[in-house]
C-alpha cells in the first residue's frame, strides 16, 4: 500500500531531475538559467528570490538585501530602475 501512495505522489506531483554531467561552469550556468523557475521563499520590495538551507535573511534596506551564511555577509543590492528602462551597464 506504501509503495502504491508513493508511485502516486510522485505522479501526480510531476517532479522531474535534469541531470547535468558536465565539468564546464558555463554549461551548467546555461542549463540552469533555461529553466522557468518560480521557486521563492523570500519576497522583495518588487521581486522574489530563493535562498537556499542555512542561509538567513537579515535586513531589508530599500533594494538592499543582507544575507548571513556561515560567518559571512553577503549584500544583494537589485538595480530595479536599470531593470525597468531595459539599459546595459558596462562595468569596464
Amino acid at each position: 500500500m506504501k509503495k502504491i501512495f508513493i508511485f502516486l505522489l510522485i505522479f501526480v506531483t510531476g517532479c522531474s531531475v535534469v541531470r547535468i554531467d558536465t565539468d564546464s561552469i558555463d554549461n551548467i550556468v546555461s542549463v540552469v538559467l533555461s529553466k522557468n523557475n518560480t521557486l521563492y521563499n523570500q519576497i522583495g520590495n518588487g521581486y522574489k528570490y530563493y535562498i537556499p538551507r542555512g542561509v538567513s535573511h537579515i535586513d531589508t534596506n530599500e533594494l538592499n538585501e543582507t544575507l548571513y551564511f556561515n560567518g559571512n555577509y553577503y549584500y544583494l543590492y537589485v538595480d530595479i530602475v536599470s531593470f525597468l528602462y531595459q539599459t546595459e551597464i558596462d562595468y569596464d
